[in-house]
């Protein structure tokens, strides 16, 4: 039986916005999304803009983008408007606590999807077999704790490849870093060769969010000596849970660079 199509309604959404977990994975094209609806706080947008929040993305509409075609519509007819970009920016917070609220400010608009990368906290990390780093960050010239601090940790596992795990600090500076990715030693192989990073900023309080992509590179304090670094070496075992401390310190000291 043929039907008789009367109309067809045609809307598109303007934008997506992808929550991504910065702990899942080395660039945003393999992390997973944030498992749950968040809460966002917008202070930057179109006075007609429309939100649908589902877990791990937040689609927008900037104005009602739809059509009413008479009878079947057709590809062409089917097809995505041109339409102009617009600014987005607030913070994105975690009612449950399971992730650090962070800022962001992104142009959307072109429908092409954004991703906007999280990491959990401290009580939203979960460490398994393959065990992780705890630490807590403090300036060398004032003890004062460095909040939200992002901290990437690079693994040597062979003679050519590399993994890269990331964490954040929380208002506190205190980090748990997960390396649950991390493979187990191949025979003969007593431990894998890391060296550990610090991005973070001066200016950052425990009352305010930042956004990661405005942090900037800072020196870390060595394990085994009084000596600043961009990237500090040590070792790591899959299965063990380190507890790092500059040296002679009960926390990991850091500096501007």
């Amino acid at each position: 039986m043929k039907v008789n199509v009367l109309e067809t309604n045609v809307l598109h959404a303007s934008d997506v916005v992808y929550w991504l977990d910065g702990s899942t994975g080395t660039s945003t094209a393999d992390m997973q999304r944030v498992n749950r609806v968040l809460l966002v706080e917008l202070d930057s947008h179109p006075n007609d803009l429309h939100i649908l929040q589902k877990a791990g993305q937040m689609a927008l509409w900037s104005r009602p983008v739809g059509t009413i075609i008479e009878g079947q519509a057709s590809e062409v007819e089917r097809a995505r408007p041109a339409s102009s970009t617009y600014a987005l920016s607030g913070i994105v917070s975690d009612l449950d606590g399971k992730y650090n609220p962070r800022k962001f400010d992104i142009n959307v608009g072109e429908g092409a999807g954004h991703a906007v990368v999280m990491y959990p906290t401290t009580t939203g990390t979960q460490f398994g077999k393959a065990g992780g780093l705890i630490g807590s960050l403090r300036l060398q010239a004032t003890g004062q704790p460095v909040p939200w601090a992002v901290l990437e940790l690079e693994v040597t596992t062979s003679l050519s490849d590399t993994m890269t795990f990331r964490a954040q600090a929380d208002f506190k500076g205190d980090f748990l870093l997960s390396m649950s990715r991390l493979p187990p030693l191949p025979e003969s192989v007593q431990q894998y060769p890391a060296e550990l990073a610090i991005r973070g900023s001066l200016t950052a309080t425990a009352e305010q969010a930042v956004d990661p992509e405005e942090l900037v590179s800072m020196e870390l304090g060595e394990l085994e000596s009084a000596n600043f670094e961009e990237d500090i070496e040590f070792h790591v075992k899959p299965g063990e849970i380190r507890l790092l401390r500059s040296f002679e310190q009960d926390h990991l000291m850091v500096q501007p660079d």
